[in-house]
């Protein structure tokens, strides 16, 4: 601190005492350039600009990437709310520069949105260097087709790692065979695959995706209830374990109705009784 403080870096200095992240600086050195990181060329950025902790991190991560930008070009993207130096290596300062301030304008929710569409289209693996693809001509359309895609992808390596536990859960699922059901109103059964389970929780808006790896374990049985008329449209995910029906939940994890009530009475007797009397 008081190295820095010699050396004119007052801002850091207060900003550091009041939690901002400086995470860069050298605490062991003792010379300000080395106390920064940084060399001759962005130290000289720097020098005499008492600059903030943000402008400071700003100019250290343009060096890590081998940028060379100008004490405006540190100032205008030590503003934004996101780091764009990650992205800049694939174009050039300026033109990054131009497309924020001639797309985005003003906007602060504008550069967060596509700071988010290049970490998609980044992780989704396309050639950043393409300039449709850096500099996209209607952001917010290209932000919702990457979310989408993302989360195709998502949904594919979910039902990857679902598709896996099959077998696994097949002798589960013959094991309970016994607990599915059926009357002339609703019908009872256990998911054919483990992914069904997950399929469930997303047309349900609850939580019965993480009970996933305890069904392959065979730990806990989830069965779905479905109106007869209409059995592949979910309605109710029902949890029995150990020969307890511990849960019912209809969408948005919603209570039993009066006749779903008289449904389970009914499987608890038919069915849960005969697990209690194997039990005994």
């Amino acid at each position: 601190i008081e190295q820095l403080v010699k050396c004119g870096f007052y801002r850091i200095v207060k900003e550091k005492m009041q939690g901002y992240n400086t995470g860069y600086l050298k605490k062991k050195e003792r010379s300000c350039k080395k106390i920064l990181g940084l060399s001759g060329e962005y130290y000289q950025l720097l020098a005499g600009k008492n600059p903030s902790v943000r402008e400071y991190n700003t100019t250290y991560e343009m060096q890590e990437k081998g940028l060379h930008p100008t004490w405006r070009q540190i100032q205008f993207f030590a503003r934004l709310q996101r780091k764009f130096t990650r992205y800049i290596r694939y174009t050039t300062i300026h033109k990054m520069e131009r497309y924020i301030k001639e797309v985005l304008g003003e906007d602060k929710r504008g550069a967060v949105d596509y700071h988010d569409y290049l970490k998609m289209a980044e992780e989704l693996g396309y050639n950043m260097r393409e300039p449709w693809i850096l500099f996209p001509k209607n952001l917010e359309q290209r932000h919702e087709e990457l979310i989408e895609e993302s989360r195709e992808r998502e949904i594919k390596a979910k039902e990857d790692l679902d598709n896996k536990k099959d077998k696994k859960y097949e002798q589960y699922r013959k094991r309970d065979s016994y607990l599915e059901m059926e009357t002339e109103q609703f019908l009872l059964r256990l998911p054919k695959r483990i992914h069904e389970i997950r399929q469930e929780g997303n047309a349900m808006h609850h939580c019965v995706a993480t009970y996933i790896d305890r069904v392959a374990k065979g730990e806990t049985t989830i069965l779905f209830l479905r109106k007869k008329q209409d059995p592949e449209t979910p309605f109710y995910t029902m949890e029995v374990n150990n020969g307890v029906m511990i849960q019912c939940r209809a969408k948005y994890n919603g209570d039993m109705t009066e006749e779903v009530k008289e449904f389970v009475e009914l499987f608890k007797r038919k069915k849960l009784k005969r697990t209690e009397r194997k039990a005994g």
